[in-house]
């Protein structure tokens, strides 16, 4: 048993080992390249792969001891051993990256280990954003489950989160920002939130400016959609809003349910709310004990069978990702961008004949945007390596207003505009009844998608001899119908013959003739 414990954790640092190379190729070709210090490279994103985070989440899951060989199978907080090795685990991960400032924080017999990325301006007053996940585990919906000699794998609760958290930091740490990444495994949130209480509290009492905390609680056990909820409350909203961002700019394909709720309290976002800070959590299902739209309860919750074969490890990875995305983008917030700057443009449009029209616009902000078209409430497609928005609107004839909004959760933007929509000129319809007609009064009706200036009627023989012509008259309520009648004589007051004839209407608009033929039978009595 010893020796394929130790074979396994060969490979995981094997693996892990390799990571950090392929990490440092790409930061290198990063730093080498011009780029907008708030775009976040896509090949530093894909740099999180599936098989890291399994890594991680497998060493967590065995908890295996690195000097005796030891499978605790279990990271309770009140299973001291297994729980300091565990979080001898994070620490030595931390390690990994010589920029990381690692401490811990001891209370209550517990253990938080902490990371901190300092902010290269030391001089400014210290920002700091907050990525979190809990370390410890339970199985108490086993029966006669002990936390101090049961097993509690914890493999997506809460493996995933810390798997995700170790990765980030991982690749963070090789580059420097205007203020401080903390990154931080708490203890004790299966007993009480104890960890986060702890720290959120010292942060309070010593004056910390945390602008955001980020916490990750289970996010692995969904296999029929690629879906998340993120636990806000009202002052924290825009965190939410903002992850909704990062996932469309970046086609994450991730479905975000915002779950808004002060007073919800069952992960550690909640001491963070408690100090007056702003937190999220970012968790798999607000209630996974039980079935909702786009998901399945998960019958290994708080078991001893939350196990690694268990976990969707393509959803784990995109939520990685997301959450790489989102800090990086926050992070790189500094005076390169100032909020009174417009974050797009539109200029101004000739008038257009065609509707739907593809209206497009210049994206000015380096960060990541939502834009929305009102009055339709569209969202805009972003091309970003062109650094363009396009929408696909409906117009109608005549002026439309067009209010283009554009947001990053910090600060919006709204343009408005009018285009002019004047369409080629089109035939609605062209009507001659009663047809056939024996003796009744014959009326012409005209309708186009244009205002008509005037309409004449030309009736013909089938040879072309012109038989009448008839003026016509605008519809009091548009333009755009126009009707003539005529009495079937012809100018001298002869009745016409029983025939067919050939209609010509013709009406100008826009200073253009524009003509149309219909035939007419008429059958004298």
């Amino acid at each position: 048993m010893v020796s394929n414990s130790l074979g396994q954790r060969s490979l995981i640092n094997l693996h892990l080992a390799l990571s950090s190379r392929l990490l440092w190729v790409l930061t290198l070709k990063f730093l080498l390249l011009p780029h907008s210090w708030a775009a976040i490279p896509d090949e530093l994103i894909a740099s999180i792969q599936s098989e890291n985070l399994r890594s991680h989440i497998v060493a967590l899951q065995e908890n295996i001891d690195r000097n005796t060989g030891k499978v605790y199978r279990t990271r309770n907080a009140l299973h001291r051993h297994a729980s300091d090795n565990s979080a001898n685990y994070i620490t030595n991960q931390f390690r990994r990256s010589p920029q990381l400032k690692i401490g811990s924080e001891e209370f209550s017999g517990m253990r938080n280990v902490i990371a901190k990325l300092p902010s290269w301006n030391m001089a400014e007053p210290n920002r700091i954003f907050i990525l979190c996940a809990h370390y410890d585990s339970k199985a108490n919906r086993d029966p006669n489950w002990n936390p101090l000699i049961s097993k509690a794998p914890g493999a997506n609760d809460n493996g995933t989160g810390v798997a995700i958290m170790l990765e980030i930091a991982r690749i963070l740490s090789a580059f420097k920002f205007n203020c401080e990444l903390r990154f931080i495994a708490f203890d004790g949130k299966e007993v009480g939130l104890i960890g986060s209480q702890h720290h959120a509290k010292k942060a309070a009492e010593s004056g910390e400016h945390i602008v955001a905390t980020f916490n990750i609680d289970m996010i692995g056990f969904n296999w029929i959609n690629d879906q998340i909820d993120i636990v806000t409350n009202n002052r924290s909203s825009w965190m939410a809003e903002f992850t909704r961002i990062i996932n469309n700019w970046f086609d994450f394909d991730l479905e975000i349910h915002e779950f808004r709720d002060d007073l919800f309290g069952y992960s550690d976002h909640k001491p963070f709310w408690d100090q007056g800070y702003d937190a999220v959590t970012l968790v798999e299902n607000i209630t996974p004990w039980r079935d909702s739209r786009g998901y399945e309860a998960n019958p290994f919750y708080h078991t001893s069978k939350d196990t690694v074969d268990k976990i969707n490890l393509n959803l784990v990875t995109k939520v990685a990702r997301l959450a790489l995305a989102v800090l990086y983008n926050l992070a790189s917030r500094d005076a390169v961008f100032l909020p009174s700057k417009p974050l797009i443009a539109f200029d101004p449009l000739p008038p257009v004949n065609q509707s739907p029209f593809k209206i497009k616009g210049r994206i000015l902000s380096p960060f990541p945007l939502r834009i929305t078209i009102e009055p339709r409430n569209l969202i805009a497609d972003i091309d970003r390596a062109n650094r363009v928005y396009s929408a696909l609107v409906s117009l109608k004839n005549g002026i439309n207003h067009v209010k283009i909004t554009a947001t990053d959760a910090i600060q919006t933007n709204t343009l408005e505009q009018q285009i002019e929509y004047q369409p080629d000129f089109e035939w609605i319809s062209t009507i001659v009844y009663p047809n056939p007609s024996y003796k009744d009064l014959v009326t012409f009706r005209a309708e186009s998608n244009r205002p008509v200036d005037s309409m004449q009627v030309a009736v013909h023989q089938v040879d072309g001899t012109l038989v009448r012509q008839i003026s016509g008259v605008a519809d009091r309520s548009t333009p755009k119908i126009w009707r003539a009648w005529w009495n079937r004589k012809i100018t001298y007051g002869i009745e016409v013959a029983t025939a067919v004839y050939i209609c010509k209407f013709e009406v100008e608009s826009d200073s253009r003739i524009h003509a149309r033929h219909q035939k007419l039978v008429v059958v004298k009595e």
